[in-house]
């Protein structure tokens, strides 16, 4: 279930879609605790509109893991939240996409940065820009990257993901091939203690000659190898959340049983 409506959504969430049930959430959460799973990244949807959003993180904590969420719900960013989130999750990605997603992303900054400085009990907790790199025009990328090197009184976190196929969205990505020059351009390399900068497997493999400098122990191309996909909505589990066609699962031990004897695919 989501309010906002992307139409680049693969997962087709809308207003009218489901939650999961918290019930289903928590047989999945220790099952993955008895499995040793260290941590859980819960993603949408839209999932800080879940009723008992905060019941979840606090039952992934108690049982040992540490959650993570992905949201583009910037209103939920109010002190209140801060301060029942903060110091619980290890990271937040917002996602963004247009410049004045990147000004409400700043803000948010702002506000977490003024809470920092009044409160020491943040812990490992922090905030993760996420950017489709190949749903946007470059010189969108561009602009973005421009105003993240001008904005250097913060840490930035730069999450790239590949645009995936399903539901709104029909797969097909634009070319961003030189990505990694404007990098370079807008952050000097002895200037980067402002800025990290992750992939995902779709861009790893869709732009391997942009990372042809890096050590490929940095990174993986392949899905499946360290994780497994559940939606607990329609109870169903996978390699991916993306191009890879949905296993129903009866109990949760059947997911583990699975994964322990799969392999892990490439995607692109």
């Amino acid at each position: 279930k989501c309010n906002i409506g992307c139409k680049f959504c693969y997962q087709g969430s809308a207003p009218g879609g489901r939650h999961a049930k918290y019930e289903d959430i928590e047989e999945v959460l220790v099952e993955m605790a008895k499995a040793e799973i260290f941590e859980i990244a819960i993603g949408g949807g839209e999932p800080t509109l879940h009723p008992q959003f905060f019941k979840i993180l606090n039952k992934i904590k108690e049982l040992g893991m540490v959650p993570n969420f992905s949201t583009k719900n910037y209103d939920f960013f109010t002190p209140q939240h801060i301060e029942r989130f903060k110091g619980v999750v290890g990271g937040i990605g917002i996602s963004v996409s247009t410049m004045d997603d990147l000004k409400r992303y700043m803000e948010i900054m702002a506000t977490t940065q003024e809470d920092h400085k009044m409160n020491n009990d943040w812990g490992t907790t922090k905030i993760i820009l996420h950017y489709i790199l190949d749903q946007h025009l470059m010189s969108n990328f561009v602009e973005l990257l421009e105003r993240l090197s001008k904005a250097d009184n913060f840490h930035h976190h730069l999450l790239l993901l590949g645009k995936k196929d399903g539901g709104r969205s029909t797969g097909r990505h634009k070319d961003s091939t030189g990505w990694t020059l404007f990098v370079d351009k807008f952050f000097k390399h002895d200037e980067l203690d402002g800025l990290d900068i992750s992939v995902d497997t779709l861009i790893a493999n869709r732009y391997g000659d942009d990372l042809r400098s890096i050590d490929k122990r940095q990174y993986y191309t392949e899905e499946g190898r360290f994780s497994v996909y559940v939606d607990a909505v329609g109870k169903k589990f996978g390699k991916a959340s993306y191009g890879v066609e949905l296993i129903p699962y009866v109990k949760v031990k059947d997911v583990l049983k699975a994964f322990k004897k799969w392999e892990p695919i490439k995607l692109t």
